[in-house]
């Protein structure tokens, strides 16, 4: 019972410290880049990430993913819940990728596909420990601080969590992207 109240309180004592960090121009070291994130191709002028990414439009998102195939948990499920997506003033505010267990994705693998979903100005600012098996890096958009609003008052604009969770071998088996920040349910129950 503790734990529930604990892990929003020391999430939120992490956000500041890198909000902290960030702000103050320290850096904090990547557990999978050291050199930060790679170059991405140029977005258009109404979407601040490449096509299918963080940020962007439902018609964008659908026009890669597919039309809706139902609901995962409270996400709208694309390609057979492979792909999932929560929208706020039709962008984009969470993406969910699912690999599923014969995939076998490797962490530098997930992390190299969630790249080209990111914003085309997206700056590293660390990484974290989210739990047993779950590893997450925050990311700042100037960008997406203009176009697309926080899902969390509290975080500041622009922020983005990314949270792996992986099969404890290894694998991911899934990747959540998050604008505002790390979602409630990232540091105990399934992304």
């Amino acid at each position: 019972m503790i734990r529930r109240y604990l892990v929003p309180v020391a999430f939120s004592l992490v956000l500041v410290t890198v909000s902290a960090l960030w702000f103050s121009g320290a850096s904090i070291t990547s557990a999978f880049n050291q050199s930060g994130p790679a170059a991405s191709t140029a977005a258009s002028t109404r979407e601040p990430a490449p096509a299918g990414g963080i940020g962007d439009t439902r018609a964008n998102l659908e026009k890669v993913y597919g039309q809706p195939t139902g609901l995962t948990g409270t996400m709208i499920g694309y390609e057979n819940g492979k792909t999932a997506a929560t929208y706020t003033n039709d962008r984009a505010t969470s993406l969910l990728l699912a690999f599923p267990g014969q995939d076998n994705v490797s962490l530098p693998a997930a992390h190299a596909r969630i790249q080209s979903l990111l914003p085309t100005d997206v700056q590293f600012v660390g990484t974290m420990s989210v739990g047993s098996n779950r590893t997450a890096e925050i990311y700042n958009s100037n960008r997406l601080a203009t176009d697309v609003p926080s899902t969390d008052p509290k975080a500041p604009a622009g922020v983005i969590a990314v949270v792996y969770q992986t099969d404890g071998q290894g694998h991911v088996t899934q990747v959540l992207l998050n604008v505002g920040g790390l979602p409630p349910s990232a540091s105990h129950a399934g992304a």
